[in-house]
């Protein structure tokens, strides 16, 4: 019986040796289970986070390769642009070549129409010749952009100078009228007569008297005129 009871109490003992050890070992399940959990969680939450930075810096760097194409197609436009504006101008000036001459100087752009090819002798009303050709100047000087634009009429010295000076200003007027009339803004064009005071050509013969005769366009980009302006003081 003691024999038998002894080894009953080694049982319990085992038996109890056992199950706090099976308790231990679920609290250890328990705890490990949690810590899993928790950094599977912290591990979700990282992965999550960095997932959403990296699309927000692919977002960022899409959005600025976009812009940056935009803002390259603009300037490609703008200088595209600008390329075909400096091309009609050019296309007008050497089409104007073909009515006068067309030089530069300090002043501006100069074209030099002959006055015979624009008036009658000793009148200020332009022939129909003229307003074909003048036409053409006005969309030229249209394609030149926004710019100051002065008539300036020119006589030979045959005859009264004050005559002269009268008939350059009608002559420089009716020009610049019929300019307007094609679409030259009224306020950026004044007429000016100088009569026989700027001669380029002897008037001791009747081909040097032909040349003084004339009208000239002269033209300066509104930016330039200003320049010239301002450093004129």
């Amino acid at each position: 019986v003691v024999t038998d009871m002894a080894y009953v109490a080694e049982r319990h003992v085992a038996i109890a040796v056992s199950t706090a050890a099976l308790e231990q070992a679920n609290r250890n399940l328990a705890r490990y289970q949690k810590e899993e959990s928790e950094l599977r969680r912290k591990v979700q939450s990282a992965t999550q986070s960095e997932l959403a930075r990296t699309k927000r810096e692919l977002e960022a760097q899409k959005a600025a390769a976009a812009a940056e194409h935009e803002a390259r197609m603009a300037a490609a436009a703008v200088q595209e642009a600008r390329l075909a504006t400096e091309r009609r101008a050019a296309d007008a000036l050497r089409s104007l070549a073909e009515i006068g001459s067309v030089r530069e100087e300090a002043r501006g752009i100069v074209i030099t129409l002959s006055g015979a090819m624009l008036f009658a002798a000793s009148q200020h009303s332009l022939l129909p010749l003229a307003k074909e050709k003048l036409r053409d100047v006005a969309q030229a000087l249209l394609e030149q952009g926004d710019s100051m634009i002065t008539v300036e009429g020119h006589t030979d010295s045959v005859g009264p100078s004050g005559r002269n000076h009268e008939l350059s200003q009608l002559r420089a007027q009716e020009v610049r009228g019929y300019l307007v009339s094609q679409g030259i803004p009224i306020a950026n064009i004044r007429a000016t007569g100088l009569g026989e005071e700027r001669p380029v050509a002897s008037n001791d013969t009747a081909e040097g008297r032909a040349t003084n005769r004339r009208v000239e366009v002269v033209v300066n980009a509104k930016s330039k005129a200003k320049a010239r302006t301002d450093a004129g003081g």
